[in-house]
C-alpha cells in the first residue's frame, strides 16, 4: 500500500481514537488499556488481509518513535495520580506500595528473562548478545501490571479507598521498573552504539531524558498559553526521539525520567499533564494499530510457541506472587482473592515497552516481544477487571451496581470536577451565579 494512504489510515484512526477515548470512562466500553485495536491492527495486517505490511510503516519509524515517547510522558506524568478528565486530584501513594511494586515487577522480570535467555540460547541458537537484549526486553515487557485497570476502576466505579491508593503504587511502582529494566537492550541489540561500554549505553537515554526535562520545567515554570505549552512539550519530544533513534539509544527510559524530572515543578507539571491527557487517546489508538499491524506469525514461525509460553509463564507469576505483595503492601489490611487477579493485568505498561523493544530489537525478535505482550494482555483482561471490580466491591471501596435499569449516575469525583470547571468558565466569561 502507499506510505501515504497508510498515514491517512492512521490520521482517521487517531481522530476516531481520540473521539472513543473521550468517551471510555463515561460510557465504559472496551478494553481498559485498549488492546482490542491490537487485534483491528492484526486483522489489517499480513496476518489478516494484508492491507497494510511492515515494510509500509517502516516509513513512519521516526512518527511512532515519537508516538512510543509521547505515551510514556503521560505514563510518568500520571504517576501517583489518575491523569483523566475531572480526576486531577493527587493521590497521597505509601512508599511501601510503591517498593512493593517495584520488588515485584523485577521478581517477574528476572523470572520471565531467565526463561526466554535459556530458550533463545539453547533451543533457537540465537547469538548470546542478541539472546540477552531480547530475554531484557521481554522480561521488562512483562513485569508491570496494569495502571490503566486502576483508573477504570476510579472513573468508572467511582473506586476509593486505602486499598484503590496501594494499587495504584503497585502499578505504578512497577511500571517505572519495566520502563527502566529497556536501557540496557538497545546496547545489548546493536552491540553498544558507537562503542560505548554498555554502562555508559544503560546511562544514556537516562541523562538525555534528564536534561531535555529540565529544558521543559524551566520553560514551563510559570503559566503559559496552550499553543506554546504543546510547541514546547512537541519540540522536546520530537528532539529527544529523534536523539535517541539517531543514536541507537532506547527511548522509553529516556522519556520516563524527563517525565520524573518534570514532576519536579508543580507548575510545568500541571500545565504538561492537562495538555497530554486530552491528545493521549489520539496518539495511543493508532500506535495500538501499527503494533499489531506488525505481527506476522509467519515470519515469527516456532517463536509463537514461546511468545505464548512466556506470556502464560508471567500471568503463573503474578497470580502466585500478588498475595505475597499485597500482604507486604498492606499486611493486617482485609484482603480479596481478587485483588490478585487484578494484578495479573499487563495492559499499557506492557504495550508502552513492546513498543520500545520493537524499535531497537530486529524485526522478528520485535514481534516476539509483541505477540508475547498481546497475548499476556488480551488473556488477563479477559478476567481481571471483573475481578477486580468485585474486590474493590467487596472492600468497601466501591459504590454499588446500579441494577435499576437507569444509566449510572456520574462519579462524584467527575460531578465535583464538572461543577468546578463550569464555574472556572463562567468567571472568565464575566458571568456570575445569580
Amino acid at each position: 500500500m502507499s506510505p501515504l494512504l497508510v498515514l491517512l489510515g492512521l490520521l482517521l484512526v487517531a481522530w476516531l481514537g481520540g473521539a472513543l477515548a473521550r468517551g471510555r470512562g463515561l460510557r465504559g466500553f472496551g478494553l481498559p488499556s485498549g488492546s482490542e485495536f491490537l487485534l483491528l491492527g492484526l486483522a489489517v495486517g499480513p496476518q489478516g488481509i494484508g492491507l497494510v505490511h511492515r515494510r509500509d510503516l517502516a516509513v513512519f519509524e521516526p512518527m511512532l518513535a515519537a508516538a512510543v515517547g509521547f505515551v510514556t510522558l503521560s505514563a510518568a506524568l500520571r504517576l501517583g495520580r489518575c491523569n483523566r478528565p475531572g480526576l486531577a486530584a493527587v493521590t497521597v501513594v505509601p512508599a511501601r506500595a510503591w517498593l512493593s511494586g517495584a520488588l515485584f515487577a523485577f521478581v517477574t522480570a528476572c523470572i520471565v528473562a531467565a526463561v526466554a535467555r535459556y530458550a533463545l540460547l539453547h533451543i533457537w541458537h540465537l547469538h548470546i548478545a542478541m539472546a540477552n537484549a531480547t530475554a531484557l526486553a521481554l522480561g521488562a515487557a512483562l513485569a508491570g501490571s496494569a495502571r490503566r485497570l486502576v483508573d477504570w476502576a476510579i472513573e468508572h466505579h467511582d473506586a476509593s479507598g486505602p486499598w484503590t491508593t496501594s494499587l495504584v503504587g503497585l502499578t505504578d511502582g512497577g511500571s517505572i521498573v519495566a520502563f527502566l529494566l529497556l536501557a540496557p537492550t538497545a546496547g545489548l541489540a546493536r552491540a553498544v552504539p558507537f562503542g560505548m561500554p554498555l554502562l555508559a549505553a544503560s546511562l544514556m537515554p537516562l541523562a538525555l531524558g534528564a536534561v531535555m526535562g529540565l529544558a521543559v520545567l524551566l520553560l514551563l515554570r510559570r503559566s503559559l498559553p496552550v499553543p506554546e505549552v504543546w510547541a514546547i512539550l512537541l519540540g522536546a519530544q520530537l528532539l529527544t526521539a529523534g536523539m535517541c533513534l539517531r543514536a541507537e539509544l532506547a527511548i522509553v527510559p529516556a522519556t520516563l525520567v524527563m517525565g520524573l524530572v518534570l514532576r519536579m515543578s508543580t507548575t510545568a507539571a500541571e500545565q504538561a499533564r492537562r495538555q497530554i491527557a486530552l491528545a493521549e487517546g489520539t496518539i495511543w489508538t493508532p500506535l495500538l494499530l501499527a503494533l499489531g499491524a506488525t505481527i506476522d506469525l509467519d515470519h515469527l514461525g516456532r517463536l509463537g510457541w514461546l511468545a505464548l509460553g512466556l506470556a502464560a509463564l508471567r500471568i503463573a507469576t503474578k497470580l502466585a506472587g500478588s498475595p505475597c505483595i499485597l500482604w507486604l503492601t498492606r499486611a493486617r489490611a482485609k484482603q480479596s482473592s481478587g485483588l490478585t487477579f487484578g494484578l495479573a493485568s499487563s495492559g499499557e505498561t506492557a504495550l508502552i515497552a513492546a513498543a520500545g523493544a520493537a524499535l531497537v530489537l530486529p524485526a522478528r525478535l520485535g514481534q516476539l516481544v509483541i505477540v508475547a505482550v498481546a497475548a499476556s494482555s488480551l488473556a488477563a483482561e479477559s478476567f481481571a477487571p471483573r475481578s477486580l471490580r468485585r474486590a474493590l466491591l467487596d472492600l468497601g471501596e466501591l459504590s454499588r451496581p446500579n441494577d435499576s435499569g437507569f444509566p449510572t449516575p456520574l462519579p462524584s469525583s467527575f460531578r465535583a470536577a464538572a461543577a468546578g470547571s463550569l464555574s472556572q468558565v463562567a468567571e472568565q466569561d464575566g458571568v456570575r451565579e445569580p
